[in-house]
């Protein structure tokens, strides 16, 4: 095995690594509770109704995991943002995945930092990161995107702005949140 890379994580150690299999993603947990919070959600989804890192192993404080290729949603947001340009189509299939991912668990992402989504090489949307996942509706995890999306830096642009106003009325679309509520 040859690690390629480390990955920024704030609460664990995230490399990118190679075998004769080809590339995964390792991540090494501080504790062995974390490492069965996140196990514990991709037993939930294994049904494969929302993409998400085929897990390879499990250890007792580590998961080996599929390497998505593709970009995160905040790499995603600061490239539209440089070219003054928007394509709200991932966007809006990200909208569906948070809405089908609270359907599915029972559960919503505690931590709804964009890095934690990728948007594949075929276009499609790929959670990552469920150790901190809880009960709750889809409501505060709307709510938190739009907040994410609005104040990344820098803050409150034109462009963020319009990414959150879609965002807002997609969740409401979607999960029938009614706007007011949302804003």
């Amino acid at each position: 095995m040859n690690v390629l890379r480390k990955f920024t994580s704030k609460r664990n150690e995230v490399f990118l690594a190679e075998d004769e299999n080809g590339r995964f993603v390792i991540k090494q947990y501080a504790s062995a509770e974390d490492a069965s919070a996140e196990k514990a959600v991709y037993d939930l989804l294994s049904g494969g109704k929302l993409r998400i890192p085929k897990l390879l192993s499990f250890g007792e404080n580590e998961l080996e995991l599929e390497y998505i290729d593709g970009i995160t949603f905040t790499e995603l947001l600061e490239r539209q943002e440089r070219t003054e340009s928007v394509d709200f189509s991932p966007w809006e299939e990200f909208a569906k995945w948070l809405c089908l991912f609270c359907v599915e668990t029972g559960l919503i992402p505690d931590d709804c930092n964009l890095r934690n989504f990728i948007l594949d090489t075929q276009g499609r949307v790929c959670g990552i990161d469920f150790e901190q996942c809880r009960e709750g509706g889809i409501l505060e995890t709307a709510a938190a995107v739009c907040a994410f999306v609005e104040l990344y830096d820098p803050q409150e642009t034109p462009l963020k702005m319009s990414v959150s106003h879609f965002l807002q009325e997609k969740f409401s679309e979607i999960a029938g949140i009614s706007a007011c509520e949302l804003a």
